[in-house]
């Protein structure tokens, strides 16, 4: 995962409200983790992107292997399992491509799946049609 390069991908102005944002909830002893678009950025390949999303509260941090990564600048990113169940969540064209990215940059497809079905079965067959998209569509 690389959050630096995400951020070559956006403006100054995107990097320094993710960082600030982050600071500010840090300071105030609210968790939190970077999701969306500069989180799959980070996960997978770096998109430009205008919004900073975040995830607050005790459900941006499920215990799983790994947990929440934080990077040199601070910033806390989503688990890779966890960002890919809020895209399945989503029916947006956007988001199938941000799975579908994330597998081709060589996600632990079983380690999504399992998470998937612990958290909302009825998505893993969503997975699992993106998954099979991401080894026969070019990345």
């Amino acid at each position: 995962m690389d959050l630096e390069a995400e951020f070559k991908a956006v403006s100054e102005g995107v990097r320094h409200a993710a960082v600030t944002a982050s600071e500010s909830l840090t300071q105030a002893g609210i968790r939190h983790a970077l999701v969306g678009s500069l989180a799959v950025g980070a996960h997978a390949r770096p998109r430009a992107t205008l919004d900073v999303a975040f995830i607050i509260g005790n459900e941006a941090f499920v215990q799983n292997p790994g947990g929440v990564v934080t990077h040199r600048s601070g910033v806390p990113v989503a688990p890779v399992e966890s960002l890919v169940l809020l895209k399945l969540s989503s029916r947006r064209i956007q988001d199938s491509a941000d799975v579908i990215a994330i597998v081709q940059s060589g996600a632990d497809v079983p380690l999504l799946r399992e998470h998937v079905r612990k958290f909302e079965p009825a998505l893993v067959a969503r997975l699992d049609d993106l998954a099979i998209r991401a080894e026969t569509e070019p990345d």
